[in-house]
């Protein structure tokens, strides 16, 4: 009936706000709901609808992170562009107004060729981490000036993680410096994590801890079926913090439309993080036997 697909409709929707580690745990709420309507739902139709639901959902949302909304505030003119969370734009105004002192006033946590990574310390806005896109000479600012920048590549991706429920530390604010309609270097401003990395955290002639193992395990099934790659999963990219696997470093970060694309970023991903460790050692062979297939 009319009331039926209604019902069955609204049911989508309230699950697909729930993260998506959530969906293998729908079985309280389908009991829940046969109880309630008399009768089970169709689960594939189901689960096609939660899955068409979050997805427009993520649309509105990223549709909003570059523009002025109730959520951000947006400015730009012909020498730049910039991007803040609307919660934090009084904390953060000095910082963005000269971006390259608070990295020049922070600790150095990278400083290479194409970008310089520095922990700051503002009086309002807490603990942050400031990356600065950096261009290496003028053929790199040509390859670069019409694409869109590596620091918006890694706002709109840590938007979507979070989205997801999957943990990453808050995007805070982006700056890119124009000429016109060309893009010049960019700041992304991150909240800072204090979370420990995976290399400094397991021992490869060891299991990981229960509960550890269990984050890693739910982090690399979340993202696998929501066909995320990261791209470099070095495993000081991986960090544990607050019972939580938190990932950084999102410059090459992709959702994939395509399977087939998806299994060949999964298999360079999952080659990668393996190699963090010996092979053979128990901890290379413990996940080996547990992380998604590639």
């Amino acid at each position: 009936t009319g009331a039926g697909t209604e019902l069955a409709a609204n049911f989508a929707l309230l699950l697909a706000q729930l993260p998506p580690a959530w969906d293998a745990h729908w079985t309280p709420l389908l009991a829940a709901y046969q109880e309630a309507c008399g009768h089970a739902p169709d689960v594939a139709v189901l689960a096609a609808q939660v899955r068409a639901c979050r997805a427009k959902r993520l649309d509105d949302y990223l549709a909003k992170i570059g523009r002025d909304c109730t959520l951000f505030a947006a400015h730009q003119n012909t020498r730049r562009f910039s991007v803040v969370a609307r919660a934090q734009g009084a904390a953060l105004a000095s910082l963005l107004a000269d971006p390259d002192a608070a990295v020049a006033a922070g600790v150095c946590l990278k400083d290479g060729r194409t970008c310089t990574v520095a922990q700051c310390v503002d009086a309002q806005a807490g603990a942050l981490v400031v990356k600065r896109y950096n261009l290496k000479n003028v053929w790199h600012a040509l390859g670069r000036c019409w694409r869109p920048s590596r620091a918006w590549h890694s706002w709109r991706e840590g938007h979507r993680l979070r989205f997801y429920g999957i943990a990453t530390p808050e995007p805070l604010a982006i700056v890119e410096e124009r000429c016109g309609p060309l893009r010049r270097r960019a700041f992304l401003v991150n909240a800072f994590c204090p979370g420990r990395d995976l290399l400094a955290l397991l021992s490869p002639d060891a299991e990981p801890p229960a509960e550890m193992g269990a984050a890693l395990l739910s982090f690399f099934a979340t993202l696998h079926a929501l066909r995320i790659s990261h791209g470099d999963f070095k495993a000081t990219n991986l960090l544990w913090h607050a019972g939580q696997v938190v990932v950084i470093d999102l410059d090459a970060m992709l959702q994939h439309r395509s399977a087939r694309s998806y299994a060949k970023a999964w298999q360079r991903d999952r080659a990668r993080f393996l190699r963090n460790w010996p092979a053979g050692s128990e901890l290379f062979r413990w996940l080996d036997a547990r992380l998604p297939p590639a």
